[in-house]
């Protein structure tokens, strides 16, 4: 799992990310910092993959405070202003989230870490594609061609494969937004599928392999089509 570390001189803009962090179940927060200069000594001393990062701190800002380390994690900027948004992508950060953070936005985000983390991983283990989800307390790899579908369940998300059933915490957002689009494609609010695993399909809904009909959203109807037209002979 990624680690994090939160910096703010702001205490509840650091419980809003907090919470986010736990929510998620995908970040193990290593640390939480109101002074900049604290920071800057943990992470020259500590691995870390991920840092939040505001801007307007005393002491030493967010921007001063990524120039200055040699060995830099990625970096998300949060701040307020709008403004700096042009020096933080100079400075290569992986994204920029202005306050108030939404929890979506902060998915949308943090899935830019993790697509990275797995463009890595897939180039390096020669097609050994796979994924590892809490459950429970422990982590579970799942390799992505044996995914059959995904369904929302409110905070949490049912990931169904060949072999086994999982439930772990997250939106369906997310993973839409880290899955492979070639393979994966969202058909209803609720479900996302795998195109490979579909057997047939009609204007109202597709039946997988194993037997589950799941229905076709209007919204994601015409989405469907061009999706599956590149496959059509």
């Amino acid at each position: 799992m990624n680690t994090c570390v939160i910096i703010d001189d702001e205490p509840l803009a650091i419980a809003v990310l907090q919470s986010y962090v736990e929510k998620s179940g995908i970040l193990e927060l290593a640390s939480t910092f109101t002074s900049p200069v604290k920071a800057f000594s943990f992470l020259e001393k500590n691995r870390v993959d991920l840092v939040f990062a505001d801007i307007e701190m005393p002491k030493l800002t967010g921007i001063q405070l990524i120039k200055s380390m040699q060995h830099k994690p990625k970096f998300i900027i949060t701040s307020a202003y709008r403004e700096y948004a042009l020096d933080g992508f100079e400075l290569d950060v992986l994204d920029f989230l202005v306050k108030p953070i939404s929890y979506d936005r902060f998915l949308k985000a943090v899935s830019k870490l993790l697509n990275a983390a797995v463009n890595i991983s897939q180039r390096d283990a020669a097609g050994a594609r796979f994924i590892f989800i809490r459950e429970k307390k422990r982590m579970t790899k799942v390799f992505l061609d044996e995914i059959i579908y995904l369904e929302s369940q409110r905070d949490y998300l049912r990931l169904v494969t060949d072999k086994n059933d999982f439930t772990t915490r997250g939106t369906i957002s997310y993973y839409e937004n880290w899955l492979p689009k070639a393979e994966f494609t969202r058909v209803h609010r609720s479900f996302i599928i795998s195109i490979a695993k579909i057997s047939h399909y009609s204007e109202e809904d597709i039946e997988l392999h194993n037997g589950i009909i799941i229905p076709i959203g209007d919204l994601f109807r015409k989405s469907f089509r061009d999706k599956i037209q590149k496959h059509l002979l």
